[in-house]
């Protein structure tokens, strides 16, 4: 990859649009994703408990790198790419390929004010008193947008469970990031 674009992210559901190949590396601040069509640009997100999630269009050569955590599935962040991909390049849900990085588990979801933070479509979500399975959250909302179940790889990895491997912000407020990078090559 000869270039890229990084994010600051803002836990919101807007995409950055690269349009033209950046000279080296640049930061977008305020966004939540990335997407194009271009060879040669590397889409970067950091992520901890959040999920990272690479979208790949294979008949219009398309990728969207995106940042999921909580406050992104309660605003549907996985829609609003899929709406983005479609606008921009015809993209069709059911020709996609979606991959999510490790992050939070269920076991360690934990949301105790939940009535007020997650919408009553989640409270079905509950594994256990006050945790949640985003992991299914997300199959789920993908799903209903028209992605093929059989497209979907979920790495089912938990951040929180699993230090030795991971950063988890959950475990550790002082921590570091995973970085999910993506690009097209000719």
């Amino acid at each position: 990859v000869e270039s890229g674009v990084k994010l600051k992210q803002c836990h919101k559901d807007d995409l950055y649009h690269v349009k033209e190949k950046p000279k080296g590396l640049i930061l977008k601040e305020n966004f939540d994703g990335l997407v194009t069509h271009l060879n040669g640009v590397g889409l970067v997100i950091r992520h901890a408990d959040c999920q990272g999630t690479i979208f790949y269009d294979p008949k219009n050569k398309v990728i969207a790198n995106v940042h999921c955590g909580w406050r992104g599935s309660v605003k549907n962040v996985y829609k609003e790419t899929i709406r983005k991909m479609r606008k921009l390049y015809n993209t069709q849900a059911c020709d996609l390929i979606v991959c999510i990085s490790p992050s939070l588990g269920p076991d360690a979801a934990e949301f105790i004010h939940f009535k007020e933070e997650l919408p009553v479509a989640f409270w079905n979500y509950q594994e256990k008193p006050n945790y949640f399975n985003f992991w299914k959250i997300s199959r789920d909302q993908l799903i209903k947008e028209g992605v093929q179940d059989s497209s979907i790889e979920i790495a089912e990895i938990c951040t929180y469970g699993n230090q030795d491997i991971c950063f988890s912000y959950r475990q550790n407020k002082q921590t570091g990031h995973h970085a999910s990078i993506v690009g097209l090559v000719k």
